[in-house]
C-alpha cells in the first residue's frame, strides 16, 4: 500500500516576460518516503486553494487533513480515499471572494481524477469531516454541511448555519462542531435531527488562528495576539442564557 502527502502549492507566473506576476495554485501529491511527485492538478487561473482534506467520504476509513494531509492506501489498482479541496475565485473588483468551489479528487494510477465539483457562494476557508459521508465547509460567513452521494457522485447541501463573520477554522468530534471565526471567537454547534444547532459561544471578541477539542466539554483556542485560551461548556448552568455562553 502506498502512502502519500497531498499539498496545495502556489507559484508566481507571468503571461509575458516582464509582465505582471500572478499566483497559480496547484494540488500536488508526493510519495511520503521518497517525496517523488506522484500526480498534480492545476486550479483555474483565477482560483486560490484555501483548504484541503483527505477523506473516504463514507466509502472507507477517513483521515483528516489541514494545510497538508497524509493519504493512505493510494495508488496500485485499488485507489483509496478522496482529496477534497476548497477554493475561492480571486477577482480584482471583489474585496472578498463571492464564489468558490469544492473539488473532490481521486488518485488513480499516477493521475488525479476530478470526481465532482460543487460551486459555492464564497471562499471555502475550511473543511472537516463530521462522520461518514458528511462534509463540513466554512464558506464565507456560513458553516455548510454536505452529504456525499457516491452513486451520483455529488455533494448535496443538507444544512447550514449563519451568523458568523468568516468561518476560518472548523473541527469536529462525534456530532459536535467547533467553529473558529475571524472576529467572533469560538462557537459550539451540534449536528442533530438533520439540523445544525448552536449550543454555546464565547461572547468575547477574539480573532482566531486555530481551534481544537480537548474533550466533549472543553475547547482550546488560539488568537492573533499569540495567546491560547481554554473554554468550557456550561451544561449544568441553571438558565438557558448561561448555558449558551462558554466559560473562558
Amino acid at each position: 500500500t502506498r502512502r502519500a502527502l497531498a499539498l496545495l502549492t502556489s507559484t508566481g507566473e507571468r503571461a509575458v516576460p516582464g509582465g505582471e506576476e500572478t499566483e497559480r495554485y496547484k494540488l500536488r501529491v508526493f510519495d511520503d518516503s521518497s517525496f517523488a511527485e506522484l500526480a498534480s492538478a492545476h486550479l483555474l487561473p483565477d482560483e486560490a486553494g484555501l483548504s484541503i482534506l483527505v477523506s473516504g467520504l463514507g466509502e472507507e476509513e477517513a483521515a483528516e487533513g489541514a494545510a497538508g494531509s497524509s493519504v493512505g492506501g493510494l495508488g496500485g489498482g485499488g485507489g483509496g480515499g478522496y482529496i477534497v479541496v476548497g477554493t475561492a475565485h480571486i477577482l480584482p473588483d471583489e474585496p472578498e471572494p463571492t464564489s468558490g468551489r469544492i473539488l473532490v479528487f481521486e488518485l488513480q494510477e499516477g493521475s488525479l481524477e476530478l470526481r465532482h465539483e460543487a460551486a459555492v457562494r464564497g471562499a471555502v476557508y475550511s473543511l472537516a469531516e463530521l462522520s461518514s459521508g458528511l462534509l463540513l465547509a466554512g464558506v464565507n460567513n456560513k458553516l455548510q454541511l454536505f452529504e456525499w452521494e457516491a452513486g451520483a457522485p455529488r455533494l448535496a447541501l443538507r444544512a447550514e448555519h449563519c451568523g458568523h463573520i468568516l468561518v476560518l477554522y472548523v473541527q469536529a468530534r462525534a456530532d459536535f462542531i467547533l467553529v473558529g471565526d475571524l472576529m467572533k471567537s469560538i462557537t459550539l454547534l451540534q449536528w442533530s435531527a438533520g439540523e445544525l444547532t448552536e449550543l454555546a459561544r464565547d461572547v468575547n471578541a477574539n480573532w482566531m488562528t486555530a481551534v481544537a477539542f480537548l474533550d466533549d466539554d472543553t475547547f482550546l483556542g488560539a488568537e492573533n495576539a499569540l495567546n491560547l485560551f481554554a473554554a468550557r461548556k456550561r451544561a449544568d448552568a441553571p438558565t438557558e442564557e448561561e448555558r449558551g455562553r462558554l466559560e473562558v
